[in-house]
């Protein structure tokens, strides 16, 4: 998380700058003594065999509205936990029928739980909850505000390339194209996709599959922007909700949505 000011600072003085993975490098090298020599000398004979497992050094003139972005989702994901809350404060209560409501704004909110009757520590909890949506609402605009104007000196081609797909929209087409940078980043879209994390990694021995792991080496933040994208898509466009509707018959639920966050995916290299 650490290295943009020694990345730049090689750019600058054109000195040759390798970022390494570090959670390859921990399965490549998992030795009974470790120290910063030790470490130093297993990174310096990795990079000489060719088998030190490089990271992508994100460029500077993109890196910063990407982090935007990245911080924005952060918010959105605080804003959806306090909702949460609000419905399960509402639900010890005996309120069991709540309605359902798709544009969590503030205002919404407020105008669709505050008449709920509640005892007075309840009451005053979701009067906290509701304040808390109102400021994360105002922050979370003034950053998209940001965004938007940094991101009008950026690859605009590509974005129009992305608003193209049903169901996207300007902020997950953004954090999408963000997150990419280039596409010539995948030889695939096999790579792709399991860089953005809607495939399953397979880990089998002499024909057997092991337990998964490792499914959480990629970028988050694409496997984020691809599960709303397959949400949303199939609430706006029948064709693509039918569609999903067979996928959850076949394969339930949660694999449905995540193989359709799959295709969008494909879709999109």
């Amino acid at each position: 998380f650490n290295w943009y000011w020694l990345a730049d600072g090689c750019s600058k003085h054109k000195i040759p700058f390798f970022l390494g993975h570090a959670l390859y490098m921990k399965l490549i090298h998992g030795g009974k003594t470790k120290n910063d020599r030790i470490d130093a000398k297993v990174m310096a004979d990795l990079l000489r065999t060719g088998f030190f497992p490089p990271a992508y050094p994100y460029p500077e003139s993109m890196r910063a509205t990407r982090d935007l972005l990245r911080r924005r989702t952060h918010f959105s994901h605080q804003h959806a936990e306090i909702l949460r809350h609000i419905k399960t404060l509402l639900y010890q209560q005996g309120y069991t029928d709540l309605p359902v409501v798709h544009n969590y704004n503030a205002e919404r909110i407020r105008e669709t739980f505050s008449p709920y009757k509640l005892p007075d520590d309840a009451a005053f909890s979701l009067q906290n909850d509701l304040t808390m949506i109102e400021h994360l609402d105002t922050m979370i605009g003034k950053l998209e505000w940001r965004i938007e104007k940094t991101a009008r000196g950026h690859d605009h081609h590509a974005l129009a390339l992305l608003r193209t797909l049903k169901g996207l929209g300007r902020i997950i087409s953004l954090t999408i194209l963000y997150e990419i940078h280039t596409i010539q980043r995948f030889p695939t879209a096999q790579k792709f996709s399991s860089y953005a994390r809607v495939v399953r990694v397979e880990r089998s021995s002499h024909g057997k599959k092991l337990a998964s792991k490792n499914n959480k080496i990629g970028n988050p933040y694409l496997r984020n922007a691809f599960g709303q994208l397959a949400i949303s898509a199939q609430r706006f466009y029948p064709s693509i909700k039918v569609y999903t509707q067979k996928l959850v018959k076949k394969h339930g639920n949660a694999k449905a949505y995540t193989l359709l966050a799959h295709k969008f995916a494909v879709a999109v290299y």
